[in-house]
């Protein structure tokens, strides 16, 4: 819905900040939806180049360069049409704004708390003109495209992009463990996130 919301369409510029399971399957989102160039930001290597599997163009440290000046340098100067922030970090957002050109779209499907260090809603988002639009969760309803969408066609929609093999969760999951495991995989998602993408559980 995060990426149905922000209206990604054929030819749209998209940046998605945080390549954990959501970004990653935004990024693929992004790219059967007809996004001509993708820029994934992530610190975790191991998450960027499985975002270049998915289908990113370009992927971006954020704590080794300035992403905003570095995706406005990758458009031309213009900025992408739309940034989806899946990181829940509030300076990810604050380079959301940066990164997004004028007019463009910035789509939060993230959860935030306490606060906001690291976002600045100064200069660049007024003069910028962007909208904001607080990206649906699956348990946000009822959806603005409501009645056209709910959570039964989310739910069909997906199953069927999976079954034509347009999505994929191939190398997302890591660790895979046995169920009488997960409590010590939990703790390497917490302690070694860099290892980590989504945590699989086997029950036989």
């Amino acid at each position: 819905m995060g990426v149905r919301e922000g209206h990604v369409r054929v030819g749209d510029t998209v940046a998605v900040f945080g390549l954990g399971a959501i970004g990653l399957m935004a990024v693929r989102l992004a790219k059967i939806s007809g996004a001509l160039k993708i820029v994934g930001v992530e610190p975790f290597e191991r998450r960027r180049r499985l975002a270049e599997t998915y289908g990113a163009d370009v992927t971006l440290d954020p704590f080794e360069s300035d992403v905003g000046l570095q995706i406005k340098e990758i458009t031309e100067g213009k900025g992408v049409d739309i940034s989806i922030e899946a990181s829940g970090s509030y300076s990810a957002l604050h380079q959301a704004i940066r990164s997004t050109r004028y007019g463009g779209t910035i789509v939060p499907v993230s959860w935030y708390h306490g606060e906001a260090k690291g976002l600045n809603l100064g200069e660049e988002w007024h003069f910028n003109r962007q909208i904001m639009v607080s990206g649906a969760r699956v348990e946000s309803e009822p959806y603005r495209d409501y009645p056209l969408w709910n959570r039964k066609r989310i739910y069909r929609t997906v199953i069927e992009l999976f079954k034509r093999r347009l999505l994929t969760s191939e190398g997302m999951l890591c660790p895979i463990v046995p169920f009488e495991k997960v409590v010590e995989a939990y703790n390497m998602l917490v302690e070694k996130p860099e290892e980590t993408v989504k945590l699989g559980v086997t029950y036989v």
